[in-house]
């Protein structure tokens, strides 16, 4: 009996130590103009609002299904949006890898990504006052050991009063360490929702990260091939993405006999002999 007490100890303090694996879902409408909307049984629904909702559900039950421990949150308005962000930053311990998936609009002010809350803006400066940017969003959860961040954002902005001077979204110059940042479209592009259940990168994302022991440096370029897939076999518009994770950092790997599964397996650390006397098993 005390044996199997022993057994049952060492699993749970072994379960406690590895890392959770932690995503970020939000879905966020807008508001859209009136001739986007339409009455039915006396309430105003908006039809192309939808799609954003439905694309988020679809990476929310993919990912919780695979083990992810998933905060889905939607039609967020400025104050809320960055108090999820926050809350979420706040949740991650260190060297737990992360995933963020936002579905909605984005757009590029002055060289900077914002994303659009729910509300109406009636000029840029309330707005940049007010909405979560992507440099800050990425800075929140640089303590993670791996960042995973998808924006299916490229919709023209129906609730601001002001226009962008630039269409879609803009690059970035230079982000943190095991990183992969993806949007849905090109740079500068705006691209309206695709036909079908579901926009092409949240179908393509949802697949190829259940993918067995798949090499977590070519996420971005699995995700690609599949969106061509989806466009039919015809090369579509190749998204923007950046990545900085390193070799050895793997999605899925598979199970030994007496392992606790894992999503994410990271590579060993360094050799650091005089510090930890060398290669320590590391998650």
């Amino acid at each position: 009996m005390k044996k199997l007490f022993s057994i049952l100890l060492i699993a749970l303090l072994a379960i406690s130590a590895l890392p959770a694996q932690k995503a970020l879902v939000i879905s966020n409408g807008g508001v859209l103009e009136k001739s986007a909307l339409r009455t039915i049984e006396g309430t105003v629904e908006a039809q192309s609002l939808s799609r954003a909702h439905e694309d988020a559900a679809l990476i929310d039950s993919t990912l919780v299904e695979l083990g992810w421990e998933v905060q889905r949150y939607s039609n967020l308005d400025a104050k809320t949006f960055k108090k999820s962000i926050g809350e979420f930053a706040a949740s991650i311990e260190d060297e737990e890898p992360v995933l963020i998936f936002f579905s909605g609009t984005a757009v590029q002010v002055d060289g900077k990504n914002y994303l659009v809350p729910q509300g109406t803006f009636r000029t840029q400066r309330r707005f940049v006052a007010s909405a979560p940017e992507l440099s800050w969003i990425l800075s929140q959860v640089s303590k993670a050991s791996v960042k995973m961040v998808f924006l299916d954002a490229s919709r023209a902005p129906t609730n601001l009063s002001f226009k962008p001077t630039k269409s879609g979204l803009t690059g970035l110059q230079k982000i943190a360490g095991n990183t992969l940042l993806m949007y849905s479209s090109p740079l500068d592009t705006i691209q309206p929702d695709q036909e079908g259940e579901h926009n092409h990168l949240p179908q393509a994302l949802a697949k190829v990260i259940q993918t067995p022991d798949l090499p977590l440096q070519t996420l971005g370029d699995k995700i690609i091939t599949q969106m061509g897939i989806l466009h039919g076999g015809k090369t579509p518009p190749i998204p923007y993405r950046i990545s900085t994770i390193k070799e050895g950092w793997k999605l899925n790997p598979p199970k030994e006999e007496g392992e606790i599964k894992r999503i994410i397996l990271r590579p060993p650390p360094l050799y650091r002999g005089n510090i930890d006397g060398g290669v320590a098993p590391s998650f």
